[in-house]
């Protein structure tokens, strides 16, 4: 959706956008884009990977769900409040591009992994990850950087 100060998709809480098919959905542009959600960000189809290269802010009650396939995200990403990160048996998220992990908790559950696989992720201000009481999620640091006042 074009916005006067560049691109943005905005996901209202309760709202859920559905990635349907492998490939790079939200490429790199030349404008300023931005994906802002309080909703979900969801991979229902698709083996392979699905990448969102816009830079992203996962708001309170908002989070991901990859069900299939890799739900990748290449720029930068914001977490802040409860954030949801889920990923179905053989599923996974990839946070390549860094970003800020903020105050508030972003639970991991599902069968699957998550992953902070690249770039400088800066925490700040009491950052918690948990991981759900049923499943076998896991949070993984397979690359980047990890600063900030928690580490």
């Amino acid at each position: 959706v074009p916005t006067a100060s560049g691109v943005a998709l905005t996901v209202a809480a309760g709202g859920v956008v559905d990635f349907r098919a492998d490939g790079t959905p939200l490429p790199p542009s030349i404008y300023t884009p931005a994906v802002t959600s309080a909703g979900v960000l969801r991979k229902s189809a698709g083996t392979g990977t699905t990448t969102v290269a816009w830079p992203t802010t996962l708001t309170g009650g908002g989070g991901v769900d990859a069900r299939t396939g890799t739900l990748a995200f290449s720029n930068t990403v914001a977490l802040s409040g409860a954030t949801t990160l889920a990923a179905g048996p053989g599923a996974a998220v990839a946070f390549a591009g860094g970003g800020t992990l903020g105050t508030g908790t972003a639970t991991v559950s599902g069968d699957g992994s998550v992953a902070l696989a690249g770039g400088t992720f800066t925490l700040t201000g009491g950052a918690t990850f948990t991981a759900a009481p049923t499943g076998a999620a896991s949070l993984r640091w397979t690359g980047g950087t990890l600063t900030g006042t928690g580490t």
